[in-house]
C-alpha cells in the first residue's frame, strides 16, 4: 500500500499558516472550517492576538 505523506517547510514567514491532518473526506472539516470562520470573528480572538503578539502585529492579523 503506498501512502503520500506532504513535508510543509517550516519557517515560512510570507505567508505563514498552521494546519491539522485529517482523514480524506472527514467530516471534521466542516466543523474545524466552521469553527474558525466563527472563532475569527470574536472578540475574545482579538484579545487573544493582542495579549501574545501585540498591537501592530493582532492589527495585521485581524479579520477584516
Amino acid at each position: 500500500m503506498n501512502k503520500f505523506l506532504k513535508i510543509q517547510k517550516n519557517l515560512d514567514q510570507t505567508k505563514e499558516t498552521f494546519s491539522f491532518i485529517l482523514p480524506k473526506g472527514s467530516e471534521h472539516k466542516k466543523l474545524f472550517d466552521e469553527f474558525f470562520v466563527t472563532f475569527k470573528a470574536s472578540p475574545k480572538y482579538h484579545v487573544i492576538l493582542e495579549k501574545y503578539l501585540g498591537g501592530f502585529m493582532s492589527q495585521n492579523m485581524a479579520v477584516k
